[in-house]
Protein backbone atom coordinates (compact mmCIF):
# COMPACT_ATOMS: atom_id res chain seq x y z
CA UNK A 1 0.00 0.00 0.00
CA UNK A 2 2.83 2.35 0.61
CA UNK A 3 4.40 1.89 -2.13
CA UNK A 4 1.45 2.76 -4.39
CA UNK A 5 1.60 6.06 -2.57
CA UNK A 6 4.74 7.04 -3.11
CA UNK A 7 3.81 6.43 -6.58
CA UNK A 8 0.94 9.02 -6.42
CA UNK A 9 2.44 12.74 -7.43
CA UNK A 10 2.46 15.25 -4.37
CA UNK A 11 -0.18 17.68 -6.13
CA UNK A 12 -2.42 14.50 -7.06
CA UNK A 13 -2.26 13.41 -3.60
CA UNK A 14 -3.46 16.69 -2.33
CA UNK A 15 -6.45 16.85 -5.23
CA UNK A 16 -7.81 13.25 -3.70
CA UNK A 17 -7.46 14.24 0.02
CA UNK A 18 -9.24 17.65 -1.04
CA UNK A 19 -12.36 15.14 -2.37
CA UNK A 20 -12.31 13.00 -0.15
CA UNK A 21 -12.60 15.86 2.37
CA UNK A 22 -15.50 17.93 0.47
CA UNK A 23 -17.32 14.21 0.48
CA UNK A 24 -16.32 13.69 4.41
CA UNK A 25 -19.37 13.92 6.71
CA UNK A 26 -17.46 12.06 10.11
CA UNK A 27 -16.74 15.35 11.66
CA UNK A 28 -13.72 13.48 13.01
CA UNK A 29 -12.28 12.83 9.95
CA UNK A 30 -13.05 16.34 8.44
CA UNK A 31 -10.71 17.93 11.56
CA UNK A 32 -7.97 15.27 10.83
CA UNK A 33 -8.00 16.60 7.17
CA UNK A 34 -7.85 20.49 8.29
CA UNK A 35 -5.25 19.54 10.80
CA UNK A 36 -2.88 17.40 8.76
CA UNK A 37 -3.80 18.94 5.41
CA UNK A 38 -4.82 22.04 5.82
CA UNK A 39 -2.49 23.05 9.25
CA UNK A 40 -5.33 24.95 10.51
CA UNK A 41 -4.62 25.76 14.52
CA UNK A 42 -7.25 23.35 16.68
CA UNK A 43 -8.40 24.43 19.40
CA UNK A 44 -8.93 22.15 22.43
CA UNK A 45 -11.21 22.81 25.06
CA UNK A 46 -9.24 21.08 28.14
CA UNK A 47 -10.29 21.29 31.43
CA UNK A 48 -11.30 19.55 34.67
CA UNK A 49 -14.74 17.76 34.48
CA UNK A 50 -18.22 19.50 35.60
CA UNK A 51 -17.04 23.24 34.74
CA UNK A 52 -19.33 24.12 32.06
CA UNK A 53 -16.94 22.84 28.94
CA UNK A 54 -19.61 21.00 27.28
CA UNK A 55 -21.30 24.49 26.20
CA UNK A 56 -17.94 25.94 24.67
CA UNK A 57 -17.26 22.68 22.97
CA UNK A 58 -20.79 22.53 21.56
CA UNK A 59 -21.05 26.63 20.76
CA UNK A 60 -17.41 25.94 19.02
CA UNK A 61 -18.84 23.22 17.13
CA UNK A 62 -22.09 25.27 15.55
CA UNK A 63 -19.20 27.86 14.17
CA UNK A 64 -17.34 25.05 12.32
CA UNK A 65 -14.50 25.42 14.33
CA UNK A 66 -11.86 22.26 14.21
CA UNK A 67 -12.44 21.88 18.57
CA UNK A 68 -11.33 18.86 20.38
CA UNK A 69 -12.93 18.13 23.84
CA UNK A 70 -10.42 16.17 26.59
CA UNK A 71 -10.47 16.18 30.56
CA UNK A 72 -6.91 14.79 30.34
CA UNK A 73 -4.14 14.64 28.15
CA UNK A 74 -1.86 13.18 30.69
CA UNK A 75 -0.47 9.95 28.71
CA UNK A 76 0.33 8.97 32.24
CA UNK A 77 -3.57 9.14 32.85
CA UNK A 78 -4.69 8.15 29.63
CA UNK A 79 -2.54 5.42 28.91
CA UNK A 80 -3.28 3.97 32.83
CA UNK A 81 -6.85 3.72 31.71
CA UNK A 82 -6.43 1.77 28.37
CA UNK A 83 -4.27 -0.63 30.91
CA UNK A 84 -7.18 -1.01 33.38
CA UNK A 85 -9.63 -1.74 30.46
CA UNK A 86 -11.75 1.40 31.57
CA UNK A 87 -10.88 3.65 28.66
CA UNK A 88 -13.85 5.41 26.90
CA UNK A 89 -14.41 6.55 23.42
CA UNK A 90 -13.22 9.95 25.24
CA UNK A 91 -10.11 8.33 26.28
CA UNK A 92 -9.57 7.24 22.47
CA UNK A 93 -9.83 10.56 21.01
CA UNK A 94 -7.35 12.25 23.79
CA UNK A 95 -4.97 10.08 22.78
CA UNK A 96 -5.23 10.73 19.67
CA UNK A 97 -4.75 14.59 20.25
CA UNK A 98 -1.87 13.94 22.16
CA UNK A 99 -0.03 11.89 19.70
CA UNK A 100 -1.42 14.25 16.96
CA UNK A 101 -0.61 17.47 18.31
CA UNK A 102 0.74 17.73 21.67
CA UNK A 103 3.79 15.04 21.08
CA UNK A 104 4.58 16.58 17.91
CA UNK A 105 4.21 19.80 19.50
CA UNK A 106 1.94 22.02 17.03
CA UNK A 107 0.90 24.72 17.30
CA UNK A 108 -2.68 25.35 18.93
CA UNK A 109 -5.21 27.21 21.20
CA UNK A 110 -6.55 25.41 24.47
CA UNK A 111 -9.33 26.76 26.77
CA UNK A 112 -9.68 25.83 30.25
CA UNK A 113 -12.17 26.66 32.98
CA UNK A 114 -11.99 27.13 36.63
CA UNK A 115 -14.29 26.36 39.25
CA UNK A 116 -15.03 26.74 43.10
CA UNK A 117 -13.50 22.92 43.98
CA UNK A 118 -16.33 22.10 46.63
CA UNK A 119 -19.36 22.65 44.27
CA UNK A 120 -17.40 20.91 41.18
CA UNK A 121 -16.82 17.52 43.27
CA UNK A 122 -20.44 17.50 43.81
CA UNK A 123 -21.67 17.79 40.50
CA UNK A 124 -19.07 15.15 39.82
CA UNK A 125 -20.53 13.29 41.90
CA UNK A 126 -24.37 13.28 40.86
CA UNK A 127 -22.35 13.26 37.03
CA UNK A 128 -21.36 9.30 37.88
CA UNK A 129 -23.29 8.44 40.59
CA UNK A 130 -24.29 5.52 38.62
CA UNK A 131 -20.67 3.74 38.28
CA UNK A 132 -20.26 5.04 41.51
CA UNK A 133 -23.32 2.46 43.40
CA UNK A 134 -23.09 0.44 40.53
CA UNK A 135 -26.78 0.87 39.72
CA UNK A 136 -28.85 1.89 37.25
CA UNK A 137 -31.06 4.25 39.81
CA UNK A 138 -29.33 4.66 43.25
CA UNK A 139 -31.57 8.14 43.57
CA UNK A 140 -34.09 5.56 44.32
CA UNK A 141 -32.67 3.28 46.40
CA UNK A 142 -30.71 5.27 48.67
CA UNK A 143 -32.02 8.02 50.53
CA UNK A 144 -30.51 11.89 50.94
CA UNK A 145 -28.90 11.19 54.58
CA UNK A 146 -27.27 7.95 52.83
CA UNK A 147 -25.99 10.34 49.73
CA UNK A 148 -24.41 12.88 51.68
CA UNK A 149 -23.23 10.21 54.29
CA UNK A 150 -21.34 8.63 51.17
CA UNK A 151 -20.21 11.67 49.88
CA UNK A 152 -18.99 12.42 53.19
CA UNK A 153 -17.27 9.16 53.75
CA UNK A 154 -15.68 8.69 50.06
CA UNK A 155 -15.79 11.87 48.40
CA UNK A 156 -15.49 15.25 50.03
CA UNK A 157 -11.47 15.28 50.48
CA UNK A 158 -10.63 14.51 46.60
CA UNK A 159 -7.69 16.48 45.61
CA UNK A 160 -9.23 16.15 41.67
CA UNK A 161 -9.75 19.69 41.09
CA UNK A 162 -6.71 21.04 43.17
CA UNK A 163 -4.40 18.84 41.58
CA UNK A 164 -5.15 19.37 38.01
CA UNK A 165 -3.54 22.30 36.85
CA UNK A 166 -0.54 20.68 38.14
CA UNK A 167 -0.87 17.28 36.33
CA UNK A 168 -2.29 18.24 33.05
CA UNK A 169 -1.10 21.95 32.14
CA UNK A 170 1.80 21.89 33.76
CA UNK A 171 2.90 18.51 33.02
CA UNK A 172 1.41 18.49 29.31
CA UNK A 173 1.79 21.93 27.99
CA UNK A 174 4.93 23.18 30.47
CA UNK A 175 2.62 25.82 31.39
CA UNK A 176 2.81 26.91 35.16
CA UNK A 177 -0.53 28.85 35.53
CA UNK A 178 0.87 29.72 39.19
CA UNK A 179 3.71 32.07 37.96
CA UNK A 180 1.07 34.23 35.97
CA UNK A 181 -1.00 36.42 38.43
CA UNK A 182 -4.90 36.12 37.61
CA UNK A 183 -6.59 39.32 36.52
CA UNK A 184 -9.69 38.97 38.49
CA UNK A 185 -11.25 42.20 37.67
CA UNK A 186 -11.50 40.76 34.35
CA UNK A 187 -12.21 37.06 34.79
CA UNK A 188 -10.07 35.52 32.54
CA UNK A 189 -6.51 35.38 31.03
CA UNK A 190 -4.46 34.19 27.90
CA UNK A 191 -0.91 32.79 29.08
CA UNK A 192 1.88 31.75 26.16
CA UNK A 193 4.12 29.52 25.27
CA UNK A 194 6.22 28.80 22.24
CA UNK A 195 3.52 25.97 21.06
CA UNK A 196 0.29 26.71 23.33
CA UNK A 197 -1.87 29.50 23.85
CA UNK A 198 -3.99 28.96 26.67
CA UNK A 199 -7.30 30.61 27.60
CA UNK A 200 -8.26 30.71 31.53
CA UNK A 201 -11.76 31.30 31.82
CA UNK A 202 -13.58 31.15 35.53
CA UNK A 203 -17.06 29.37 35.16
CA UNK A 204 -18.89 32.09 37.12
CA UNK A 205 -17.62 34.98 34.88
CA UNK A 206 -20.49 36.24 33.02
CA UNK A 207 -21.60 34.72 29.53
CA UNK A 208 -20.63 38.08 27.57
CA UNK A 209 -17.22 38.01 28.76
CA UNK A 210 -16.66 34.68 27.72
CA UNK A 211 -18.14 35.04 24.72
CA UNK A 212 -16.26 38.25 23.78
CA UNK A 213 -13.07 36.55 24.69
CA UNK A 214 -13.41 32.94 23.40
CA UNK A 215 -14.59 35.40 20.15
CA UNK A 216 -10.92 37.22 20.39
CA UNK A 217 -9.41 33.80 21.34
CA UNK A 218 -10.52 32.00 18.31
CA UNK A 219 -10.78 34.12 15.84
CA UNK A 220 -13.70 34.32 15.36
CA UNK A 221 -16.39 37.14 14.04
CA UNK A 222 -19.28 36.48 16.63
CA UNK A 223 -19.94 33.71 18.83
CA UNK A 224 -22.44 32.82 21.27
CA UNK A 225 -22.74 30.60 23.93
CA UNK A 226 -25.64 27.84 24.17
CA UNK A 227 -26.77 25.81 27.58
CA UNK A 228 -25.13 21.71 26.94
CA UNK A 229 -24.84 19.75 30.30
CA UNK A 230 -26.32 21.60 33.25
CA UNK A 231 -26.43 19.53 36.71
CA UNK A 232 -29.39 21.96 37.67
CA UNK A 233 -31.70 20.80 34.43
CA UNK A 234 -31.00 16.66 34.52
CA UNK A 235 -33.44 14.13 36.18
CA UNK A 236 -31.61 14.25 39.26
CA UNK A 237 -31.63 17.79 39.59
CA UNK A 238 -34.72 18.40 42.73
CA UNK A 239 -31.89 15.49 44.68
CA UNK A 240 -28.65 17.42 44.00
CA UNK A 241 -30.25 20.77 45.38
CA UNK A 242 -31.56 19.17 48.04
CA UNK A 243 -28.15 17.57 48.65
CA UNK A 244 -26.61 21.04 48.47
CA UNK A 245 -29.11 22.64 50.87
CA UNK A 246 -28.53 19.82 53.44
CA UNK A 247 -24.91 18.67 53.05
CA UNK A 248 -22.86 18.92 56.37
CA UNK A 249 -19.03 18.67 54.91
CA UNK A 250 -16.00 18.46 57.44
CA UNK A 251 -14.41 21.66 58.15
CA UNK A 252 -11.20 20.36 57.40
CA UNK A 253 -12.19 19.44 54.00
CA UNK A 254 -13.06 22.62 53.51
CA UNK A 255 -10.62 24.61 54.84
CA UNK A 256 -8.45 22.16 52.39
CA UNK A 257 -10.16 23.35 49.23
CA UNK A 258 -10.32 27.33 50.62
CA UNK A 259 -6.66 27.38 51.59
CA UNK A 260 -5.65 25.80 48.65
CA UNK A 261 -3.42 27.42 45.97
CA UNK A 262 -6.45 27.02 43.45
CA UNK A 263 -8.66 28.87 44.99
CA UNK A 264 -6.00 31.81 46.33
CA UNK A 265 -4.95 32.11 42.70
CA UNK A 266 -8.24 32.03 41.05
CA UNK A 267 -10.55 33.95 43.67
CA UNK A 268 -10.09 37.30 45.66
CA UNK A 269 -9.52 37.01 49.58
CA UNK A 270 -13.69 37.98 50.06
CA UNK A 271 -14.54 35.39 47.49
CA UNK A 272 -12.82 32.64 49.43
CA UNK A 273 -14.33 33.77 52.87
CA UNK A 274 -17.86 33.94 51.34
CA UNK A 275 -17.43 30.13 50.01
CA UNK A 276 -15.97 29.02 53.13
CA UNK A 277 -18.59 30.71 55.10
CA UNK A 278 -21.75 29.23 52.56
CA UNK A 279 -20.09 25.83 53.17
CA UNK A 280 -19.68 25.83 56.81
CA UNK A 281 -23.21 27.21 57.37
CA UNK A 282 -24.84 23.73 59.21
CA UNK A 283 -21.55 22.48 60.33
Amino acid sequence: MFSRIKKIAPNRLKIALVRLYRKASNHQLRQSLDLLLFRKTPVIVYQMGKVGSSSIWQSLLTHQVMVYHCHSLNMDHLQGKRDKGTATELTELSIWVYEHIVKPQRRAKYITLVREPIELNISRYFQNIESIHHSEDPLVKLTLEELCEDFIKNHSHSDYALEWFDKEIQEVLGIDVYDHPFPHEVGYQVIKNKHSELLILRTDTPDPIKEAAIKDFVGLTDFSLATYNVGEDKKYSPVYRAFKAQIHLPADDIDKNCQSRLMRHFFLKEEVDAVRAKWLRMT
